[in-house]
């Protein structure tokens, strides 16, 4: 599993939750990719995963991090989606189609990015995590708190899903004339060159933001009580 290690998480060390955000950073900005969030929106998104793995991370036991933090992304990644459907129903969003063309050069890729970013989720999420995390069945049945039949069906179907749309987008688009499986595993070597989205300092600027704001309400509560 990408980024598999355990947890050395010492209070006492101010850059403690950096190391972990250098570390993970591009994993979740390569999952929100993925995923489908706009690219303009995966660098709030990113900063919004790692105010929660500070709040939480502190309670978490020692063991392995990868399996948590990929919890913690998914988590945040559905709490944007349900935003973002929010916003759409009462007009404050448009429902704009993502333009990949910038990020990936090759049409086939392109086009099953695009069909990816629009799976159901119970399709996307396992086969994004076993084909471009590498991360093994029993591990995403953790992650997704699924079984992992359940998980090689839906992977599988998602599998089929991906390449009935790409036959589809081929009788239309006369630049995808690569094989559907072909495009589909060299599309993982093209997410490693994604481009950077946000940075450890300002993941960093906006988790200390949350955290004064977490101190005022705080103090404001003790306030009110005395």
């Amino acid at each position: 599993m990408q980024g598999e290690g355990a947890i050395h998480f010492d209070s006492n060390d101010p850059k403690a939750l950096e190391h972990i955000v250098e570390r993970y950073r591009v994993i979740a900005e390569r999952l929100c990719f993925q995923y489908g969030v706009k690219p303009k929106e995966i660098s709030t998104v990113v900063q919004d995963v790692f105010i929660k793995v500070d709040q939480k991370i502190k309670r978490q036991e020692p063991g392995s991090l990868s399996s948590w933090f990929y919890h913690v992304v998914i988590r945040t990644l559905r709490e944007y989606e349900s935003k973002q459907k929010k916003a759409k129903k009462i007009g404050r969003a448009l429902d704009e189609p993502i333009s990949y063309g910038y990020y990936l050069e090759n049409h086939g890729h392109i086009s099953i990015q695009d069909a990816l970013a629009k799976l159901d989720n119970k399709y996307k999420l396992p086969l994004i995590l076993n084909h471009y995390h590498d991360i093994k069945l029993e591990d995403i049945s953790t992650i997704l708190k699924m079984n992992q039949e359940t998980i090689t069906k839906r992977i599988q179907q998602g599998e089929n899903l991906l390449s009935d749309s790409y036959k589809e987008a081929a009788t239309k688009n006369p630049y995808l004339v690569d094989k559907f499986e072909a495009v589909f595993r060299d599309l993982n070597y093209r997410y490693q060159l994604l481009p950077e989205f946000t940075s450890t300092v300002d993941i960093m600027t906006r988790v200390e933001q949350s955290r004064k704001r977490i101190i005022g309400k705080n103090i404001l509560l003790l306030l009110e009580r005395s």
